[in-house]
């Protein structure tokens, strides 16, 4: 009741209510946001130890040798063979005011033919 006498039925504002659900969408949403950082920062933890390849290699060091090996020896003689096709294909391009060998390329094989007269 108010002064007078008589009672005033209060009016409700939209205030109240909409403030409320905007805090509880404020509130909600940086919940989000701070669990997307986490789960960010847990996938670029785990990303960053499935890719440390120093760990590995110190995990199982004759593994580790054994792979290298063998995709050395398996690998090796394909690019060699590449690298012989690109260097034959590009080895009679000048370059202009290059000093010979002329290309990168002809570098690449005159060492490849040193080592090769060395054994």
């Amino acid at each position: 009741m108010n002064a007078s006498g008589t009672h005033r039925p209060e009016t409700k504002t939209t205030q109240g209510p909409r403030q409320t659900v905007e805090m509880l969408l404020d509130r909600e949403e940086t919940l989000a946001t701070q669990r997307i950082e986490t789960a960010l920062q847990l996938l670029s933890d785990d990303l960053c130890s499935a890719t440390d390849v120093r760990a590995k290699i110190r995990q199982h060091p004759r593994l580790s040798l054994a792979l290298g090996a063998g995709l050395g020896f398996v690998v090796g003689p394909i690019l060699l063979r590449a690298l012989q096709r690109v260097l034959g294909a590009t080895a009679d391009v000048p370059v202009p005011g290059a000093l010979p060998p002329y290309t990168l390329a002809g570098a690449v094989l005159a060492s490849l033919r040193i080592l090769r007269a060395k054994h």
